[in-house]
């Protein structure tokens, strides 16, 4: 991962590259502690299918249904470009989210919470769920 800051006026902008393994294992973290589970459409008996890396065993992808922010029933692909979309989103200046989320990317310690952000960012470009 590579971390960069570039300071402007009155604005910082982050920058965080994650590799592919890095973004992987958030997607793992959000599918193996259910941090996910809460807002997609499981419980309407349509399961989050996932495929796994078989030398790591990683997530590599997952697919499943959520409501979006309409209220609509979309179809979601999460994969490792969609977690970098999301931390993109997360770093943006101007999005409101609690520091301590940035703090646990930029130090690649991502946990369940910080991973439900970054992919509800990635899909929905806000946190429509808490």
């Amino acid at each position: 991962m590579t971390t960069t800051v570039t300071p402007a006026p009155r604005v910082t902008v982050m920058s965080v590259k994650l590799s592919k393994e890095c973004a992987e294992d958030i997607l793992t973290t959000a599918i193996e502690s259910a941090a996910i589970q809460y807002w997609t459409c499981d419980e309407s008996g349509i399961p989050i299918s996932i495929r796994r890396d078989r030398e790591s065993g990683n997530v590599v992808t997952a697919n499943f249904v959520a409501e979006n922010e309409a209220g609509e029933t979309v179809p979601c692909f999460v994969d490792w470009n969609v977690i970098q979309a999301g931390v993109n989103v997360l770093m943006a200046p101007g999005f409101d989210i609690d520091p301590r989320i940035l703090h646990s990317i930029i130090d690649d310690d991502v946990d369940q919470l910080a991973a439900d952000c970054i992919i509800q960012a990635a899909l929905f470009g806000a946190l429509l769920y808490s």
